[in-house]
């Protein structure tokens, strides 16, 4: 099998004040392997965009990668200087964040901001980067980017400027994708369509997507291998088919039966009681046991950890036979 891509091992991100350390992300581990999508699922504050900013190297200050490694292309990106993984950041790895309006910076020009990276990463001229950008914008599905490029963020609805985002990510044909949520807040049919334009560029470029998300059903339409996160460890992981037809972890069938599901009355939509813990009170033992309609007397005294079962999937629970203890490597 090739090497990985991106290669996430026992990653230990925390917010630290004073003498408080909250892990946000904790002993978190999956791969990605070239041209592959895949996704990171959960409910909000369950560690999955602090995931993304640890990859990326973008954590707010007083966030801090306490333990383990992200290894790139055969790069560890933690050991490397802030130069070279500006030179990295951009060009091989990319992002679109959630909320392109706090993202593009409201007092340059549209053009500007995509030709700036151009620039930077691949060393052009300014006419050669502005050719790039119109070029860009227009396979993005923007109509004329040549009157665009002159424009400001304020001038564009929300599904332009996240079309903007993405071909600022995309400009450059980076190896990887990182999409945190790239359709919050969009209606179905822009959603769809930055989907499509999602699939078009991972089909035609080769690039690798991490999709960050808590829609399944977007989960179910772009990616062939989904990681379900809970309170910063992965609880289960598998092949997206495999998954959806046999979810193993409570807490997987929980999110499952909590989609609408086409025909279905929104009575008979399923919840999860509680929410995510405080992590300044998380729970003994089995962190979705308060919440779990499976819990046991082990899972309020031991932590579970990730293993094998039948199947080929990966799941941290006490419901099922462990077959063989994780550990480590590329899943």
């Amino acid at each position: 099998m090739n090497d990985p891509l991106l290669k996430v091992s026992h990653l230990q991100t925390a917010f630290v004040h004073d003498n408080h350390v909250l892990k946000a992300v904790n002993d978190l581990s999956f791969s990605i392997r070239k041209g592959e999508t895949v996704a990171l699922v959960g409910e909000s504050g369950c560690g999955k965009s602090v995931t993304s900013l640890s990859i990326m190297r973008l954590l707010s200050e007083g966030a801090r990668v306490l333990n383990g490694s992200i290894w790139f292309d055969g790069v560890d990106l933690l050991t490397l200087p802030e130069k070279e993984m500006r030179a990295i950041r951009g060009n091989d790895m990319a992002m679109v964040f959630q909320e392109p309006m706090t993202s593009l910076n409201p007092v340059y020009k549209i053009g500007k901001q995509i030709e700036e990276a151009i620039i930077y990463h691949k060393k052009v001229s300014k006419h050669e980067a502005r050719t790039r950008t119109i070029d860009i914008l227009r396979q993005v599905g923007i109509p004329r980017a040549e009157a665009v490029i002159r424009e400001y963020p304020y001038q564009l609805s929300g599904g332009m400027r996240q079309r903007v985002m993405i071909a600022m990510a995309m400009v450059c044909e980076p190896k990887l994708l990182i999409a945190d949520e790239p359709t919050t807040a969009l209606d179905v049919t822009i959603q769809a369509q930055i989907l499509d334009l999602m699939k078009t560029l991972n089909r035609e470029k080769g690039t690798a997507i991490l999709l960050i998300t808590h829609d399944l059903g977007v989960v179910a339409e772009m990616c062939e291998r989904v990681f379900v996160m809970y309170c910063g460890k992965i609880v289960e992981s598998n092949d997206v088919k495999a998954l959806f037809a046999d979810a193993k972890h409570p807490y997987t069938k929980g999110l499952l039966n909590a989609t609408p599901k086409l025909g279905q009355h929104v009575d008979h939509l399923g919840s999860i009681k509680g929410s995510v813990p405080n992590l300044n009170n998380l729970p003994e033992g089995c962190l979705f046991a308060p919440r779990c309609p499976n819990v046991m007397a082990v899972c309020q005294e031991k932590v579970p950890e990730l293993e094998l079962i039948e199947g080929g999937g990966l799941c941290r629970c006490f419901l099922h036979k462990r077959e063989s203890v994780f550990q480590g490597g590329d899943f």
